[in-house]
């Protein structure tokens, strides 16, 4: 990145799923974060001379991220609609992850004060808000084609938490206060994902599917409920996903690649600085799914 961010987030997310009858369940997410964030520091020697001359510092986080409780139902009776349903879902977002997670680094303008500071807001592994989710997803059988589709919106009605945003620890807290004090501490901000697709199955290998999609991830600048205060980097991303499936038995097996094919950077409402260190090139997602 032009930013000279290095910024590394693995996920591992472990959910249990409880199924009431054929058209209603209910789910339990336990996501567990290991982050890292890295950045160049000190004075540039020479305008000529690339980023990279720079040394570099950074930042590391883990821990248990929001758990979060969903239930979710089809509308259509799954008895008579097999070839194409569409399901609706609503839950919570816990504020279990811790939201000021610590470590040592230094300043940004001279790699003074390497002291134990908070880490950057997205390797936070949590936010500090009770959150509310809305999900929609569904799906389409055309002969051989299932076309799918879902979306996911979390509503966060908190304003901000009370943790230092990275500013006030690149910066320092006196040059933070005077220029930046609109981002003091972090913002809890809303986030959804949509996303879109076809999977075909491979007839010469017997639970095998192959599928694409377009997906999309936002953070938009202002909440639909709550204020907008903090520190927050708005940005919509596309990517185009390709993945396969497989399944035997009560096993199921799934991988996919989004790679980034757009972005578009938005303005804060309380910084016109645009930022994009933390908006990641590819994602790999691997599932694994054991039906009891």
């Amino acid at each position: 990145m032009t930013s000279g961010v290095v910024n590394t987030q693995q996920i591992v997310d472990v959910t249990g799923t409880y199924q009431f009858n054929k058209q209603a369940n209910i789910s339990v997410s336990l996501p567990v974060l290991f982050g890292s964030f890295s950045y160049l520091y000190g004075p540039i020697p020479d305008k000529a001379q690339p980023l990279t001359f720079r040394p570099r510092a950074s930042m590391h986080s883990a821990g248990i991220s929001n758990i979060a409780v969903v239930g979710r139902s089809w509308l259509f009776p799954t008895d008579r609609c097999r070839s194409g349903n569409i399901s609706l879902g609503f839950g919570l977002s816990l504020p279990t992850g811790n939201d000021n997670a610590t470590d040592v680094y230094p300043n940004i303008a001279t790699g003074a004060n390497n002291t134990r500071k908070a880490v950057d807001i997205s390797i936070q592994p949590g936010d500090g808000g009770l959150g509310f989710i809305g999900e929609v997803s569904g799906f389409k059988s055309i002969k051989n084609v299932t076309l799918f589709g879902t979306g996911v919106y979390l509503v966060n009605p908190r304003n901000a938490n009370t943790t230092p945003s990275l500013l006030v620890g690149l910066l320092g807290a006196s040059a933070y206060q005077k220029n930046f004090l609109p981002e003091l501490t972090n913002t809890v901000p809303d986030l959804y994902v949509g996303e879109a697709g076809a999977s075909v199955p491979i007839k010469r290998i017997p639970g095998l599917a192959l599928n694409a999609s377009a997906r999309v991830e936002g953070l938009p600048p202002v909440d639909l409920i709550g204020g907008h205060a903090g520190f927050r980097r708005p940005a919509i991303v596309v990517f185009g996903s390709p993945g396969a499936t497989y399944t035997k038995g009560n096993n199921t097996f799934s991988i996919r690649v989004p790679i980034r094919a757009f972005t578009n950077l938005l303005d804060s409402p309380n910084s016109p600085r645009l930022e994009e260190g933390t908006i990641a090139n590819w994602i790999i997602l691997a599932n694994y799914i054991r039906r009891f």
